[in-house]
């Protein structure tokens, strides 16, 4: 049955960006606002009651001008359209509840100090969505870039092209050159606050704003904290606020693990595709743990067979995220659960068979997105990848998430086969 079946490369495509897609202007508004200095008291253009309602939409060429200049200024030349939409997600799902947040609302009856706060947590909120959403590969490993024919614009209605460009990044923490923000939730997912980590290389700690300062600690916000000597007891409960769960049964004894698992906890929360690499690690206990919901090991080859012999009763199966996502909601009718999309045979048959476990591994991560969350249902999923298979696609690349400084020992050797 599944022999009838053509899984190549261009049998899963990533959901392009559209610049008039609500989430995207939402973005689009907001990266406009910060770069011309409307947060910003002091300047020419300060506007204390802007306001994303009353903000004029943003034209195609625009957005794409706006998402550039947000990976330029982060130290990227350029990235893939994969990239770019998955920090429309991340940062919209940050700044989107930031808004909600009193401390936003109140912002323009507040004090300057608390008005400058605003306009640099907005900064940090890009920061932290770029760090957590460009892919994370060994600086050791050579990269193959991608075909100029596979190369596309970050916006699908833009002609521009831009040049293709994976960043290296061994550890969130130690790459940190702002403040990380963290969303911090209660138990029924809703902001209620946030939490900031300053990395000890960040420049913010050596020229703290006074003004700033007064505020935030005004605020109970202390931002000066070292956090590279946190205690495993604070590491623990950071991640508990962040996850809005009164304790967490897993910790970790490390910060750079400790902000790994934050930033992928967030990465599913927002909605962003995510294949961890090395999954028998601390990272993906914490990261169930934090999420509150059951570990579910899925073979995924058996789950794509599953899912052929479903679509065979249609119209055939279809690597469209719809069609998968329907399935899921029918295997998954309730409960609280994520998927761990693993590999069952060895890295050899991976080799022969991984473009149709590739392509159906990018639909379950894609469409498990687009599944609604409510009390009864809540649905994730994360691939789960052995470094020793090969992968060369650029879509799957641009889902990678490491799980430590330490976990890459192994794919830094003499041989060099290039697993990513």
């Amino acid at each position: 049955m599944s022999s009838a079946i053509t899984c190549g490369d261009s049998a899963f495509t990533p959901p392009r960006l559209r610049a008039r897609d609500d989430k995207v202007q939402f973005v689009a508004k907001y990266l406009k606002a910060y770069f011309d200095f409307t947060f910003l008291p002091g300047s020419k253009t300060f506007d204390p009651n802007w306001s994303v309602a009353q903000a004029d939409q943003v034209e195609v060429a625009e957005v794409n001008q706006l998402l550039g200049e947000v990976f330029v200024t982060t130290g990227n030349k350029s990235v893939s359209r994969v990239v770019a939409a998955n920090f429309v997600s991340l940062f919209y799902w940050q700044i989107f509840s930031w808004s909600r947040f009193p401390m936003f609302q109140l912002r323009h009856r507040c004090d300057p100090g608390l008005q400058t706060f605003h306009h640099s947590v907005v900064g940090w909120f890009i920061d932290t969505s770029v760090s957590f959403t460009v892919p994370q590969v060994a600086s050791l490993i050579p990269l193959e870039l991608a075909p100029l024919k596979n190369l596309c614009p970050m916006i699908e209605d833009c002609s521009t092209i831009v040049d293709f460009l994976v960043a290296k990044h061994w550890s969130w923490w130690a790459n940190g050159a702002s403040p990380f923000c963290f969303l911090r939730l209660d138990n029924n997912g809703r902001i209620h606050g946030f939490e900031c980590c300053v990395p000890s290389a960040c420049h913010f700690r050596k020229h703290p704003d006074r003004s700033l300062m007064h505020s935030l600690a005004a605020n109970h916000f202390n931002i000066l904290k070292t956090w590279d000597d946190a205690t495993t007891d604070e590491m623990q409960h950071l991640l508990a606020r962040l996850s809005g769960r009164s304790s967490l049964r897993h910790s970790t004894t490390s910060m750079p693990s400790c902000v790994q698992a934050a930033g992928t906890f967030m990465r599913l929360r927002a909605g962003v595709p995510t294949i961890l690499l090395d999954a028998e690690s601390e990272l993906l206990a914490l990261v169930v743990d934090m999420l509150g919901v059951d570990r579910c090991d899925v073979d995924l080859d058996m789950l794509y067979n599953e899912f052929v012999e479903v679509a065979a009763h249609g119209n055939g199966p279809s690597m469209r995220t719809g069609e998968v996502r329907g399935f899921l909601a029918q295997k998954y009718p309730s409960g609280k659960r994520i998927l761990l999309l693993r590999w069952a045979k060895q890295a050899a048959q991976m080799k022969q068979e991984g473009g149709k476990l590739m392509s159906f591994l990018q639909a379950v991560l894609y469409a498990s997105t687009e599944l609604e969350k409510d009390a009864n249902r809540q649905l994730y999923a994360i691939g789960c990848l052995d470094l020793s298979i090969g992968v060369r696609r650029e879509g799957v690349r641009d889902l990678f998430v490491l799980p430590c400084m330490g976990g890459l020992a192994s794919a830094t050797t003499a041989e060099r086969t290039d697993p990513l």
